[in-house]
């Protein structure tokens, strides 16, 4: 049986906990900072594109290949990192001095880029919260989690109480990360269909927000307690996929019944199937997987 702290398995969770993290900390700094102004400013205008460009939206689309390049990056050094008490610490001091303060180009917030730009200091300090809190938390909850797997595969697993708080954590981290999977679904469907995308008007929805954050807690809730089940008795990957289905299809379908228009139940159905098979994919990586082969080979 291959070990899940295996590469592949590693270069899973790096992709799942940098794309989670740089979604919500740019949800909430964006807001926050309220970037839509910034960007249009005089200063920014010519050098980043409009708040509300197509390129942006997409952002999180290229997630997954930056967090493949850091686990690659990371992996030689994964042991010499959890061998420290402080892990984290080291890991984030790499990306606070490579990645934000001394690029080698003249980054907005770098030191190349307070000496060779024209972007006044302030501008540079506004990146700095949402870089410096991003990496931050993607460096905790690796070394967290890194360090969790180490634990298991060195002693038996651990059961009771003490595990709920970790399978708590990566019940949230796989739930954001399929939040991702149905903003780029519903938007996907969108330009495939050509209809006008008004990401003003979508972000101050309330009603339709709210649709996205009643999935989120349906999964944390299911994703828990799967895991809480998994620790009594094996469960079958098919089995796990398809409940995030039902669960990814039919909640958001109910709400926007109830609450919005009702939609066309295929369009439904093409919207959860994304964050279905990412909650799989994200849980065969983390936790469930050696349960679900050893149902597998029983039958």
């Amino acid at each position: 049986m291959k070990s899940k702290s295996g590469f592949l398995p590693f270069v899973l969770r790096v992709i799942i906990l940098h794309t989670t993290t740089y979604f919500l900390f740019g949800l909430l700094m964006s807001n926050l900072f309220n970037y839509k102004q910034l960007f249009s400013s005089e200063i920014f205008k010519v050098y980043m594109r409009p708040y509300n460009s197509l390129h942006l939206v997409l952002g999180p689309l290229v997630q997954p290949l930056r967090g493949l390049l850091f686990a690659v990056a990371i992996w030689p050094f994964k042991e010499l990192i959890l061998q420290k008490k402080l892990g984290w610490l080291y890991l984030w001091n790499l990306f606070v001095v490579f990645s934000i303060l001394s690029t080698a180009a003249a980054a907005p917030s770098s030191i190349e880029g307070v000496l060779y730009t024209n972007i006044p200091i302030r501008h540079h300090l506004l990146g700095l919260p949402e870089m410096l809190l991003q990496t931050l938390a993607f460096s905790l909850l690796t070394v967290f989690w890194e360090k969790q797997i180490k634990k298991k595969e060195q002693t038996t697993p651990v059961t009771g109480p003490k595990s709920w708080v970790e399978d708590l954590v990566q019940a949230v981290i796989l739930a954001s990360f399929a939040y991702i999977g149905y903003v780029v679904s519903s938007i996907s469907i969108a330009l495939a269909s050509r209809a006008k995308i008004n990401f003003s008007e979508a972000g101050r929805n309330l009603t339709l927000q709210l649709m996205f954050v009643a999935a989120f807690v349906a999964n944390i809730i299911v994703i828990f307690s799967l895991r809480r089940l998994s620790r009594r008795r094996s469960i079958n990957i098919w089995f796990i996929l398809g409940i995030f289905t039902v669960v990814d299809i039919f909640i958001p379908y109910i709400y926007q019944s109830i609450f919005l228009s009702r939609p066309p139940f295929h369009v439904s159905i093409l919207i959860g199937i994304l964050p279905a098979i990412i909650i799989t994919i994200g849980i065969y990586a983390s936790g469930l997987r050696k349960s679900s082969r050893r149902k597998l080979n029983r039958t």
